[in-house]
């Protein structure tokens, strides 16, 4: 199998010399590169593409200014995450190459109508030299139209000409640079524009990018793993030039590795300018503090996790996704106990101690862990219980009445199926267990974000009416939650997914799920039928087969689909995440989901799911 390729603690050979860097600007040799002026981070896949683009870029500029015969504009797209610099690459390599000359930079979001975009283009430049106009936002919406630019620019991409008050102006030789401000990267902008298909070719993207020359994917200083590390140094060291003693060495090792600039580089110079050196930290109010640092992109989202695995630690899938949603800021909510050191919780609350630190943590800081409790489906582990990583949130899940109406105890934890001590199937027992977690269930996802499954076991021995993913996956939707379903294992997850469309061969809604082992089960059950209610639902499913009724008309092309940032063909993908050799593809895997939740609009998605609880 293969695990990730990323750290998950920098390594300290790589902090200690970019902590030296900031403080004397030396010691990054291997880990930078300058190109034309720029000083930009190299060394692994990522950043040496983006290296080997910027010189792509700069070899397309000199040639384009020295080819006399030419008369269609050179257009070039910037992509970047906020505050990555895209403003400031266009101006130096623009400086950086003789001739060219930047004549404007227009944010299109600040022009109410193209007739005052097309007058930026009415003084003519000295034709001596290369005029160079960059655009910023150009995927900022035009007349209330998404993407609404793109059909204005083919004109002066393709041919040179724009019109001004309804006569056409020829440009000439000029050059397009393109910053977007939807996608941090060319093919995410294309992806994000594909989610839908009618419109995709209606707001002519196809034939924007089919006129782009030259593309560069500028990182930031939020990138996942070491890969942030060496443009903070860079950032870091810029700022503070003057004066690298004003920070300690720990906490300059803290910047370079924690926490999450919301504004990229702008975040930063800010807490930097803001700096106290007696406090140790800016000296900025709370409110303003926490619009410019936070733990990452999924900071205030609760994302459910999903994973009945019988040996969670040797799982990489579960390793990795487990570390990158912490890493990008999520709390992560799991239904369930700690109940041993190798437990899928336990396995979770090790990786907590893996992620950074707070930068500037404070006596309430948030715990990374929710773990449900209620009883008798859930019991604490009296060991480690991860110090302040994990927030125990017990649950009255079955009360006194129906506990006497099964004839159970009303106190005390009992097992739900037979064990060694107890051979005997009590039917009770398990009807007492199916209610509490189906209620533990519901209020976790009321609680979460959107939820991830994997794993699951599907041999008709649930603890529960089913198998637990099944009737997860089933509350999620019915709460219009957004799910991810990792095929990567059999068992529940995989039927799960097949009866959602999510696999590629056709699907048997009888073969799917398997039914309890115990046949006293099905009878014991059905006075609490009534029960098992999903609060703001109409009609919630109550037998196995209404569950497998309603995840296949909720599937993947139904119009009940929860949006969860993912196209069909992405969320397919996510599904296989097995090769046919068996090999668990854990980047790109662990990249879908991230990518998926990094999509979604999280208010219109909250406003649908209150829609729904009414």
């Amino acid at each position: 199998m293969n695990s990730a390729n990323k750290s998950s603690k920098p390594s300290n050979e790589l902090l200690n010399r970019a902590t030296e860097y900031v403080k004397t600007g030396s010691g990054l040799d291997r880990e930078t590169t300058v190109v034309e002026g720029l000083l930009l981070p190299r060394g692994g896949k990522i950043f040496d593409g983006r290296v080997e683009n910027v010189k792509k870029v700069v070899r397309l500029l000199k040639a384009y200014h020295k080819n006399q015969k030419e008369v269609r504009p050179l257009s070039i797209v910037v992509f970047g995450p906020p505050g990555s610099g895209k403003s400031t690459f266009v101006k130096k390599i623009t400086a950086a190459v003789k001739g060219c000359t930047l004549v404007t930079t227009e944010n299109l979001t600040q022009h109410s109508n193209s007739e005052t975009l097309a007058q930026v283009f009415i003084t003519a430049p000295d034709r001596s030299t290369t005029p160079v106009y960059f655009f910023d936002e150009f995927d900022a919406s035009r007349d209330g139209r998404p993407l609404g630019w793109l059909s204005w620019f083919l004109a002066p991409m393709e041919d040179g000409i724009v019109q001004v008050h309804g006569k056409p102006l020829t440009l000439g030789k000029a050059v397009f640079f393109f910053a977007g401000g939807t996608a941090n990267s060319l093919d995410e902008f294309n992806q994000r524009a594909q989610i839908d298909p009618e419109t995709y070719r209606a707001r002519k993207v196809p034939d924007f990018i089919s006129r782009l020359r030259g593309s560069v994917d500028i990182g930031g200083v939020n990138d996942l793993g070491d890969d942030r590390i060496v443009p903070r140094a860079l950032s870091l060291r810029r700022e503070l030039e003057d004066d690298p003693s004003r920070i300690d060495d720990a906490k300059i090792r803290q910047i370079l590795s924690d926490g999450h600039f919301v504004h990229g580089n702008r975040s930063l110079r800010t807490l930097v300018a803001a700096w106290d050196k007696k406090k140790g930290k800016p000296d900025l109010p709370e409110a303003i503090l926490g619009q410019h640092l936070s733990r990452g992109v999924l900071d205030g989202r609760v994302i459910g996790l999903s994973a009945g695995l019988n040996q969670p630690k040797s799982n990489p899938m579960l390793m990795e996704l487990t570390q990158q949603l912490l890493r990008s800021g999520a709390t992560l909510a799991y239904a369930g106990a700690l109940l041993s050191q190798d437990g899928t919780l336990q396995q979770v609350v090790d990786t907590v101690k893996k992620v950074p630190q707070e930068l500037f943590p404070d006596a309430d800081a948030r715990a990374r862990v929710r773990s449900y409790l209620g009883h008798p489906a859930s019991q604490k582990y009296p060991g480690d219980s991860g110090d302040n990583d994990v927030e125990f949130i017990p649950l009255d899940t079955i009360g006194t009445e129906d506990l006497d109406k099964m004839g159970l105890p009303t106190e005390g934890y009992f097992e739900a199926l037979p064990t060694d001590s107890e051979p005997d199937y009590q039917p009770q027992r398990h009807v007492a267990w199916a209610l509490s977690l189906f209620r533990l269930r519901v209020r976790v996802l009321q609680d979460v974000s959107a939820l991830v499954v994997l794993g699951g076991k599907d041999d008709g021995q649930s603890w529960g009416r089913m198998a637990g993913i099944a009737e997860e996956v089933m509350i999620a939707l019915a709460l219009k939650k957004p799910v991810y379903v990792l095929g990567c294992s059999k068992g529940a997850a995989r039927a799960v997914g097949q009866l959602l469309g999510l696999d590629n061969a056709p699907v048997n809604l009888e073969q799917c799920l398997k039914p309890s082992a115990f046949s006293e089960f099905a009878d014991a059950i059905e006075p609490f039928a009534a029960q098992f209610e999903i609060p703001g639902i109409s009609i919630s499913p109550r037998t196995l087969s209404d569950v497998r009724s309603f995840l296949y008309n909720r599937g993947l092309t139904t119009s009940a689909w929860p949006w969860n940032g993912l196209t069909s063909e992405q969320n397919r993908k996510l599904f296989a995440c097995c090769t046919s050799g068996g090999t668990i593809q854990v980047n790109k895997t662990v990249g879908l989901v991230l990518q998926g939740l990094s999509r979604i609009d999280w208010k219109t998605q909250e406003g649908d799911v209150a829609s729904t609880l009414g």
